[in-house]
């Protein structure tokens, strides 16, 4: 039963229940007289002007007045000079909405409270929000990560972080924090809102979103915690993206940026598309047909050589390697048919010729450093003889940095003042990938740490391509990293301010993340010390 309110706001009620009647429930939702709405933005920078617009609404049949007040704050200031600056007194009809408008001015850095209430004689309501107010100026952020591993022989490790915040800096907008992890792969678990993305774009960029989701699923499957809503949120990802790549499905079977509208499919990203939909059968179903498709296009591609040529478009074009583009396609397209057992048998010839012209190219010397990383790993997938000579190879190339070897390509850019280039980042990967195949772990160990300190705060790397690439081969050292005897104590001191931050690691919270912020100024040192069993991943972070 539905009741229209009167212009007095009551509704009364008159009736009769039978003797026989033992229990009578009533149920009642009344309508406030009045309520009201205030729509905040996110943020804003310090210095803005913000109206804050407040609707009122009446819900009665008669005309009401209403006194609307915006409670002071310390925070911001009425930008508008009157005696009654925080209050107004507005008719709202019957029926009907008023606008009160506030202009204010935030006046600090950080959330501030905004409190509005409305009364009338027919009625009350109240409203709470907060604005979170920025600083001025462009955010820059300075990261620094640290492996700590106290040594066997010891009992304790010291060690010192600086980070130089850049010139020109807002007063009062400096910000410091250091978090602490237990797992190799913890910066990208409490990361993972910002690496599981919904997959959107053109053929290629679907996929480059699609297959984070993938790996993260595939890593936090392993885990005795569990991440329900992530994992329910990455798999609804997956599947929204599979459904978005079909659309870019060709009638050849080959996939490509923007599907039939292009002049012929793409072998690198039919490589691509095969190998991540092959990673996520676990979880979703996926249409067999169309993976065997795809693959019996791939190798239709193949030359009598054994290597594979690129007949369609590729906007991505720095995902195919250095100079040596044919071979280091090869070499991915190999990868992807040797992703799985059966279809592996099915295209046995195929992988062979491709898997010999790589070992006739490894023989003749291959000059880009990106295509002996991805050949040594196909080699090493294709359990080939000489797998161990482009590991050799890979050894002889590299470049030394306190006992840590990495690589480069002549275009390389650094990707920020403190972190390794995207593609120095997805060549470790593939060499720590191909150390793992070869079981090579106690060599694979050291460039898993140097790998684990070129992650950003936000847990990813320096592209999606390299993220994908490395959280593929950071996962597979992570059973190696004992975390069930992780056992630390550490602290740590911000010499400038004196601020003390500590932090447990166990057994029992490895997967924590933990965090202390702290306000500094230009310059920020932190002091570290270290006691017990076991190694962290220390992160230091300036803005």
């Amino acid at each position: 039963m539905t009741l229209p309110v009167p212009e007095d706001g009551n509704i009364h009620l008159s009736f009769r229940v039978q003797d026989h009647v033992d229990k009578l429930i009533i149920k009642q939702t009344m309508m406030k007289a009045i309520s009201l709405s205030l729509e905040l933005p996110t943020c804003i920078i310090l210095g803005e002007e913000i109206v804050l617009e407040i609707v009122l609404f009446n819900n009665l049949q008669q005309d009401m007045e209403v006194f609307v007040v915006l409670e002071h704050s310390e925070l911001f200031e009425f930008i508008v000079e009157d005696i009654d600056v925080n209050s107004r007194t507005v008719l709202a009809g019957g029926q009907s909405s008023a606008t009160v408008l506030f202009p204010i001015r935030p006046i600090t850095v950080g959330e501030i409270a905004v409190s509005v209430e409305a009364t009338a004689l027919a009625g009350f309501d109240q409203f709470v929000g907060k604005i979170h107010v920025k600083p001025e100026g462009v955010a820059q952020l300075i990261s620094q990560t640290l492996f700590l591993e106290v040594p066997p022989t010891e009992r304790s490790l010291s060690r010192r972080i600086q980070l130089s915040l850049p010139a020109g800096l807002v007063p009062d907008s400096q910000r410091a924090h250091v978090s602490v992890f237990g797992d190799i792969l913890g910066p990208s678990i409490a990361g993972l809102e910002n690496l599981v993305q919904m997959p959107t774009g053109c053929g290629e960029q679907n996929m480059i979103h699609f297959a984070p989701n993938v790996y993260l699923l595939k890593y936090l499957s392993t885990l005795s915690q569990t991440y329900e809503d992530l994992q329910r949120k990455a798999l609804a990802f997956i599947r929204e993206g599979y459904q978005r790549e079909l659309s870019y499905l060709r009638e050849d079977g080959s996939f490509s940026a923007f599907g039939e509208r292009d002049s012929s499919g793409s072998t690198w990203l039919t490589a691509f598309v095969v190998r991540c939909f092959l990673q996520a059968r676990p979880f979703m179903q996926i249409d067999q047909g169309v993976i065997s498709k795809a693959m019996s296009w791939l190798v239709s591609q193949q030359t009598p050589q054994g290597s594979f040529t690129e007949p369609g478009t590729v906007i991505h074009t720095q995902l195919q390697g250095g100079l040596n583009g044919n071979v280091s396609l090869t070499a991915y397209v190999l990868i992807a048919l040797l992703e799985d057992q059966f279809h592996k048998d099915m295209f046995q010839d195929s992988t062979s010729k491709a898997q010999e012209f790589l070992e006739e190219m490894l023989w003749s010397g291959i000059s880009s450093n990106y295509t002996l990383c991805l050949v040594a790993y196909a080699l090493s997938l294709a359990n080939s003889p000489r797998a161990p000579t482009a590991l050799t190879e890979l050894r002889r190339v590299a470049e030394s940095t306190d006992g840590v070897i990495s690589w480069t390509t002549s275009d390389s850019d650094l990707a920020d003042s403190w972190q390794a280039a995207s593609t120095s980042i997805e060549m470790a990967s593939y060499v720590l990938l191909t150390l793992f195949k070869q079981a090579n772990i106690v060599e694979g160990i050291a460039l898993m740490k140097w790998l684990s300190r070129q992650r950003s705060h936000l847990g990813g790397f320096g592209s999606t391509q390299d993220t994908v690439i490395a959280l593929q081969a950071l996962s597979l050292f992570a059973a190696f990293s004992g975390s069930q005897a992780i056992n630390l104590t550490i602290g740590a001191t911000f010499t400038t301010s004196h601020i003390e931050a500590n932090f447990t690691i166990n057994s029992t919270n490895y997967l924590l993340h933990q965090s202390q912020e702290v306000e500094t100024g230009k310059e920020i040192s932190v002091d570290i010390f270290v006691e017990g069993r076991g190694f962290a991943l220390f992160q230091g972070e300036g803005q």
